[in-house]
């Protein structure tokens, strides 16, 4: 059997291919062409597969006696409400963050950021290029700290206001990615580019690109993702403001994403 290691993408595994670069790869730890969605191959015996290999080599999901991509995902749909409103412990995003933009001594402006709270979240910045994915459209992030495994993601747009509408808001993670890194990407990510393939949403990024979800596209299946993953947040602006220097006196630096100052 295949092995994989927390450490390493579910894409790419930490045994050699048995059957070498004959495999259809000059990369012989790349695991189904990098498409572990809609490919499988156990024993890593099959022949180029995720690059239109020739008929009798490799097997899709929707083929055979394998479950079909939509079996598997009514499969998690299933097994996901059958766990009920298993989130409610963790803490609910902020309708609002502070995000600032400063001047420093170097004249060049920055965002500045104030957690809400150090005890339940990590501090909110802008959000990385994986997140974004994702979310798109998304600005700002925030994630909580986790909570029995579990970690809930806020998503925020340029303002510092919280993003509820998919695909772009935020969810609730079973695993959070931090410390779970694999399991994060088995119980939360597999799902939802699962759910995009199937409703056309899901852009593979061609051969060396990464793949992401189409923004404003949306779908069926999609919809009960978000359904079962809500964002978990505030719908109430605070009554006091997110940037009150007296209830934040120190506040986070992050990186300017705005326009060339003027000098």
């Amino acid at each position: 059997m295949i092995s994989f290691t927390p450490t390493l993408s579910p894409k790419q595994s930490c045994s050699r291919d048995p059957i070498g670069y004959e495999g259809g790869s000059n990369n012989i730890y790349e695991y189904v062409g990098s498409q572990p969605v809609k490919w499988i191959d156990p024993h890593g015996l099959e022949w180029n597969l995720g690059r239109n290999p020739p008929p009798g080599y490799g097997s899709p999901h929707d083929d055979g006696d394998l479950p079909s991509n939509q079996d598997k995902f009514d499969d998690w749909v299933k097994d996901e409400s059958l766990r009920g409103d298993w989130w409610i412990g963790l803490p609910k995003c902020p309708s609002k963050i502070c995000v600032l933009t400063l001047k420093t001594n170097s004249r060049l402006p920055r965002e500045f950021f104030a957690n809400p709270d150090p005890t339940d979240w990590h501090s909110p910045g802008p959000m990385g290029s994986n997140e974004g994915r994702y979310h798109p459209n998304g600005v700002y992030s925030m994630r909580s700290r986790s909570r029995n495994d579990a970690s809930n993601q806020c998503v925020y747009d340029a303002n510092g206001s919280l993003i509820s509408g998919a695909p772009t808001h935020g969810t609730v993670d079973s695993s959070a990615p931090g410390s779970f890194p694999l399991a994060h990407y088995l119980d939360d990510v597999a799902a939802v580019e699962l759910a995009a393939s199937l409703d056309g949403c899901w852009d593979d990024g061609g051969f060396f690109g990464a793949g992401h979800i189409i923004e404003g596209c949306s779908g069926e299946n999609m919809q009960k993702y978000f359904d079962l993953r809500p964002t978990w947040g505030e719908s109430d602006p605070p009554d006091e403001d997110p940037c009150d220097p007296c209830k934040f006196p120190t506040l986070v630096p992050g990186t300017y994403s705005g326009p060339s100052p003027r000098r």
